[in-house]
């Protein structure tokens, strides 16, 4: 899924006179759009790692030493769904495996701003936020895209 160039990066106008100024704007914009695929390409990598890590840290039975179970690959796999749903700009997330199996991320805005999702094997996508004080809860499937309270909540994490 391309996640689409952001409007306030696209500086300047469109309207050049001559064919050298409509190069330059040519070559700008294709400069900007390069640091931003950049910079989005390190991100998802940066999140894939994270996981990639817990899941092997907490793949063995009692891997916390209270009898958790392993990590479920599949948890994994939807957890890594989420993750290519979730905008970019809202970083990297603390990836964790829950003593369940199933795949847990966090995300922290600071003080009372945290956004909280766990994946489980079979899709179920559950999903606490503090924003401020206000309050998002839900459980839902992971079907064709992530639930819209989800999102909405992503979104003012970073705002």
């Amino acid at each position: 899924m391309a996640v689409p160039f952001p409007r306030f990066l696209q500086w300047g106008t469109d309207r050049a006179v001559t064919n050298e100024a409509r190069t330059v704007r040519r070559g700008i914009q294709a400069a900007e759009r390069s640091a931003w695929s950049t910079e989005q390409s390190r991100v998802r990598r940066a999140r894939e790692m994270a996981l990639e890590e817990a899941y092997r840290e907490c793949s063995v039975p009692d891997w916390d030493g209270y009898g958790a179970t392993p990590a479920d690959e599949m948890s994994m796999y939807w957890a890594r769904q989420v993750l290519l749903a979730l905008p970019t700009r809202l970083g990297v997330p603390e990836s964790v495996f829950e003593p369940d199996g199933s795949a847990g991320l966090e995300w922290w805005g600071g003080p009372d701003r945290v956004l909280s999702v766990s994946v489980g094997r079979n899709g179920e996508v559950r999903y606490a936020a503090r924003l401020n004080g206000a309050r998002v809860i839900g459980t839902e499937m992971f079907a064709d895209g992530l639930p819209k309270r989800l999102v909405e909540a992503a979104f003012e994490l970073v705002e």
